[in-house]
């Protein structure tokens, strides 16, 4: 009886471990099986074509290759305050994770979205251990992930999103087991550091420092604000240093307050304004995100004002300031519409999500499943529209063509150079021309050209359109070295480099 007993608990242990991987591979099979259906493509035939995922791919190719030596990537040729980081307004987190990992394993072109799959899977496993799931709890995950639009939309795309997404499921394992209480020292310690690490990738992390100090010290709430603004305020600081300045609404808007506080208050009203009004406009995923992270908005202080129990009031507060902080970013910080708050929520809605699965909140779980399926169609028909350019678009021969074109004009990577000698300066319309982007050579830096194409530029390398060139202001300081009918390929002579 005994060795039946031990076969059992071996058996139920192995159950367990293969429902657990096969949860873990879900989104990566579901997103494997749509590319094959819609296009006929795998996984590994991805190319990056948008600005983002360009960016997000030849940043790490270039630390992979050159570590922090490499040039500059901007817009506008706007720098960032600390001398050695020279990456674009994503900070040098991805680039130093994801270059790290290809210098380890290599990186072809589909490189970032493999990688991608191996961060999520492995957040899932993290996920599943932490918070101690049954194996219905894993049924429950694998459904949701599967229905779920933002990683149905991003994971087979190189993009940071996955990877936020990946955080948000692991620190709901954590705080999970905070709240009930049964947090180790060393798991305290260890999501601590990994809030470290998402606030690193993206500084609208650190709300989440306020429940975290609070939990791992009860009782002190004082000892807990302190600790939340000292976390918080070294990673905005180091964020601000280290990421290359983006013009965008709220970033304008303190641009002008020493200038006019009063001009300055009336356009941040106006963004507000028009930030509420996009709520109810977007795709029909977009807009049920934001409703799905309201209306759990609204039940959680409905659970709060029943008082159930102090577990319960603990775990449904932790749901109104999750949402309450993701919905006021949107709101108050970020834009609404155009993907970019969807992108912002996804993370968040995957912590409450995640949350939920662990508490067992079925009739949550149920409803929130249930308002997945009638965006399903839209989700995948607007979704697969967009991969299809990253799997169907670019061939391997037409950046072949375009980096033997750029090597023949002598722009390659200097070795000790000056960052601006491994700088090219692009029209904004070439990021809608991939093939010449992926052709540039890692350890070269990319600089868009969005709001001041009249220069001076101090890139050694100005690759404009005709718009572009005509407008720039020093033409006797260019030499030109490629023409055609819609493209220009400069040397900057303004910048001595070898």
């Amino acid at each position: 009886m005994a060795n039946l007993g031990i076969f059992y608990r071996w058996r139920a242990g192995w159950q367990h471990a293969l429902a657990a991987l096969l949860t873990a591979l879900t989104p990566a099979l579901v997103a494997a099986l749509l590319l094959a259906g819609w296009h006929g493509q795998t996984l590994a035939g991805y190319v990056p074509v948008t600005g983002d995922e360009i960016f997000h791919w030849h940043q790490p190719a270039s630390f992979a290759r050159v570590g922090f030596q490499n040039g500059y990537y901007t817009m506008d040729e706007a720098t960032p305050t600390a001398a050695f980081a020279r990456y674009y307004a994503w900070g040098l987190a991805a680039p130093v994770l994801y270059g790290t990992a290809a210098a380890l394993v290599g990186y072809g072109l589909a490189g970032g979205v493999l990688m991608n799959i191996v961060i999520f899977s492995a957040a899932v496993l993290a996920f599943i251990y932490v918070a101690r799931l049954a194996l219905w709890q894993m049924a429950w995950l694998a459904l949701l992930l599967a229905l779920y639009p933002p990683l149905l939309l991003y994971l087979p795309l190189h993009m940071l999103e996955p990877l936020h997404q990946a955080f948000g499921l692991v620190l709901a394992g954590g705080f999970y087991r905070l709240l009930r209480g049964t947090a180790s020292p060393r798991l305290q310690i260890a999501l601590g550091l990994l809030l470290l690490l998402a606030g690193w990738f993206r500084v609208s992390w650190v709300v989440l420092w306020l429940p975290f100090w609070l939990l791992v010290l009860p009782g002190r709430p004082r000892r807990a604000l302190l600790l939340t603004g000292l976390f918080s305020a070294a990673q905005l600081i180091f964020y601000d240093l280290t990421a290359a300045p983006y013009l965008y609404a709220l970033s304008v808007i303190l641009a002008k307050l020493p200038q006019s506080p009063e001009t300055a208050f009336w356009l941040y009203i106006s963004h507000v304004r028009l930030n509420l009004l996009q709520l109810a406009q977007g795709f029909p995923f977009e807009v049920l995100l934001r409703l799905q992270l309201a209306v759990l908005l609204l039940a959680a202080l409905w659970q709060q004002v029943r008082r159930a129990g102090p577990a319960d009031d603990r775990e449904w507060l932790l749901h109104v300031f999750n949402a309450a902080s993701a919905l006021g970013l949107i709101v108050l910080v970020y834009n609404t519409g155009d993907l970019v708050d969807f992108r912002a929520l996804a993370a968040y809605g995957l912590f409450s999500s995640g949350l939920l699965v662990a508490y067992r909140r079925w009739r949550w779980l149920a409803l929130l499943v249930l308002s997945l399926l009638p965006v399903l169609p839209a989700t995948l028909s607007t979704g697969y529209r967009w991969t299809a350019a990253a799997y169907t678009t670019i061939t391997p021969a037409q950046i072949d063509s375009w980096a033997q074109r750029l090597r023949a004009e002598g722009i390659q990577y200097r070795p000790q150079a000056d960052p601006w000698c491994n700088t090219v300066t692009f029209s904004f319309a070439y990021l809608f021309k991939p093939e010449l982007l992926l052709a540039l050579e890692p350890g070269l830096g990319i600089s868009i050209v969005r709001f001041d194409a009249d220069g001076p530029f101090r890139a050694a390398y100005l690759i404009l359109n005709a718009a572009d060139a005509a407008a720039y202001r020093q033409p006797h300081q260019l030499r030109r070295l490629y023409q055609s009918h819609d493209l220009t390929i400069d040397r900057n002579l303004a910048t001595p480099c070898p």
